[in-house]
């Protein structure tokens, strides 16, 4: 079932009569609800709903019409059932616009629930807010949430983005695929070029290449937790199997079994399901 909120009963009938005027109430969704109600109200009902779902998962877009009516504790009490997933709209252009006048109380009062107001720091672009907001809802959420982001440009001044908020990794892993697939078709995707240099190319490191190095010299670091830091990198496996491929290939990468003895070359272990038996097949060092 999908159920379709707003305040404003006009909406909500101009909606009711496009999806049907458009054959969009597709038998696979159910029955398409239409309410109209205020945020707060409908927020308790979903808290009380939630809970009780057994085999069914529960998929939660938010789309403010005022943020500042929206919280990061609202969110982890969303997610705190375990069965769903949250996408959160903001109209991140306006709060970057906002916020170079000299942060307004609509945007205060957002950002001083999951972060002290006088450690947020002045951005001077659009993309360092959204990068301020994504690791100060995950640092609020702790490690026992997932965080991603997705964007949508309308043109070259307006873009608007979705928080993503998940409790399952395999459900966050399974989004970040759907996010890749289309960056990738639009030209923005994965690249790893292996850092090899032509006399007209400046050395450039992959992002995802350099955040590994540097986890990987912070301690014996397993399969399992190379899979997780790999997903809250907003990358997926599969990127960082390619920078081991190549770390391998060039002799700085060495991946030890249990045993003590060298795993089959090729063989990383990067994934849900290996992540989901103990996460401690193989661990890597970097020579």
């Amino acid at each position: 079932m999908i159920a379709i909120l707003t305040i404003s009963i006009k909406k909500i009938e101009k909606l009711d009569r496009i999806i049907k005027n458009k054959s969009l109430d597709y038998e696979e969704f159910g029955n398409i609800e239409f309410k109209s109600n205020d945020y707060q109200n409908e927020l308790k009902n979903l808290l009380k709903i939630l809970p009780m779902l057994r085999n069914e998962k529960a998929f939660i877009f938010i789309d403010p019409y005022e943020y500042k009516h929206i919280k990061a504790s609202q969110i982890k009490k969303l997610l705190e059932s375990g069965n769903s997933e949250v996408l959160l709209w903001l109209p991140i252009q306006f709060m970057y616009r906002f916020s170079s006048r000299g942060t307004p109380q609509a945007l205060q009062g957002f950002i001083d629930e999951f972060t002290q107001y006088e450690n947020w720091k002045d951005v001077d672009s659009v993309w360092k807010l959204i990068s301020q907001l994504k690791t100060s809802f995950q640092t609020y959420l702790d490690k026992e949430y997932f965080v991603d982001t997705f964007t949508i440009q309308k043109d070259k001044n307006t873009v608007f983005y979705l928080f993503f908020f998940s409790s399952h990794m395999k459900g966050f892993e399974k989004m970040l695929e759907a996010k890749w697939k289309i960056d990738t078709d639009e030209g923005k995707g994965w690249n790893f070029r292996e850092n090899q240099l032509s006399l007209f190319q400046q050395y450039k490191t992959n992002p995802l290449e350099e955040k590994l190095k540097q986890f990987l010299k912070g301690g014996q670091r397993y399969n399992g937790e190379v899979f997780e830091f790999t997903l809250r990198e907003s990358f997926l496996p599969k990127h960082t199997i390619e920078i081991f491929k190549y770390w391998q290939q060039s002799g700085i990468l060495d991946v030890i079994s249990l045993t003590g003895k060298k795993a089959r070359k090729g063989s990383f272990y990067v994934s849900y399901k290996h992540f989901r038996d103990d996460g401690k097949k193989v661990y890597y060092k970097l020579r």
